[in-house]
């Protein structure tokens, strides 16, 4: 695996992308490198994919420092595969099974196996239906799927995936996700370089944030986001279940609230009484976030009440929603 020691890259003299940056992906699974725009994540993976040098230090792959020239490169990019944020950058054929076949043609795979890796990557996308569709009929997120599908036909023991759920609405979020999920089942390295710090809350056990170039932050996920300074310093936010546990248990008359709520639930609407009310994350001027389990899931919901998620969990559907309500709490 990958060990970067000391690692700086200019793109010019007054600036430095990375700026002494060490990392060991031997520590995690699936790892995160969490940044704000321009924090140096894309330059990072270019660096490690041999298609940028670094102005000092070194990159060490399985022990071995990378080299540049053809052959190497070549051997690296066998086991190591990326995914760019645009799919665009990496999709160069008008079928899909043409654009997924095309590395494995350059590596001297023969025809036959090639099907069958093809039919297994867009299995592992749940893409199968796109093997003989023409690329511009895909959608956004479609064509990430695709782009991830080339890189699992390839059999790479390592997966870099560039911002993998920028630009995608959050049912093509939930399918990569659960696609990252897959490959790492598999054995599977993934490293993900990401703004989104759901999804890395979400999937990753190591992470390193990065802030203009330089590394501030490292540690397992609980580790870094328990830490809200670096995470404010980077320009990022808490993830949602973060900032929910924090906020756990800041007002005393939450009880009572939930008390309200509970009552009041079942007058909008039909809507059933819940069996528990697990957690009040927030008020603020009346728009209160609350976790709630139900008897039974609630499609037709009163406008009161905007549905964000439902969850069937042993015979209870839990409902993540914000609440616009009319009840008095003063904060203690």
């Amino acid at each position: 695996m990958f060990k970067i020691n000391n690692l700086t890259y200019q793109y010019d003299k007054t600036r430095k992308a990375l700026d002494n940056v060490s990392m060991d992906f031997n520590k995690g699974n699936i790892i995160g490198i969490i940044g704000s725009n321009g924090s140096g994540k894309s330059t990072l993976f270019n660096n490690l994919m041999g298609i940028l040098k670094s102005t000092e230090g070194e990159i060490l792959y399985n022990g071995e420092q990378i080299k540049y020239d053809k052959k190497s490169l070549y051997n690296l990019r066998k086991e190591v595969g990326i995914v760019f944020q645009d799919p665009e950058k990496q999709i160069f054929y008008s079928m899909v099974y043409d654009d997924i076949a095309f590395a494995l043609r350059n590596i001297g795979i023969d025809e036959k196996t090639i099907k069958e890796r093809i039919h297994t990557a867009l299995e592992a996308v749940n893409g199968l239906q796109f093997i003989d569709r023409p690329v511009h009929n895909l959608s956004f997120g479609q064509k990430k799927r695709v782009a991830i599908a080339s890189v699992v036909a390839m059999e790479n023991k390592l997966v870099l995936l560039d911002e993998p759920t920028a630009g995608l609405d959050p049912i093509s979020t939930r399918a990569i996700v659960d696609i990252i999920k897959g490959l790492n089942k598999r054995g599977v390295k993934i490293v993900i370089s990401s703004h989104d710090m759901n999804l890395i809350y979400e999937i990753c056990d190591y992470v390193y944030v990065l802030n203009q170039g330089v590394l501030i932050n490292e540690g397992t996920r609980e580790e870094v986001f328990i830490n809200e300074e670096k995470i404010d310093e980077a320009g990022l936010e808490l993830p949602w279940l973060v900032k929910l546990h924090k906020n756990m248990g800041r007002l005393p008359s939450l009880l009572l609230l939930c008390g309200k709520l509970t009552e009041m639930l079942p007058q909008m609407g039909q809507i059933p009484k819940p069996h528990i009310i697990l957690h009040l994350f927030q008020q603020i001027n009346h728009h209160i976030v609350v976790i709630l389990a139900f008897p039974v899931d609630i499609w037709h919901i009163n406008p009161h009440i905007r549905l964000v998620k439902t969850i069937l969990h042993k015979n209870l559907y839990f409902l993540i929603g914000i609440c616009h309500i009319e009840i008095g709490c003063n904060r203690t």
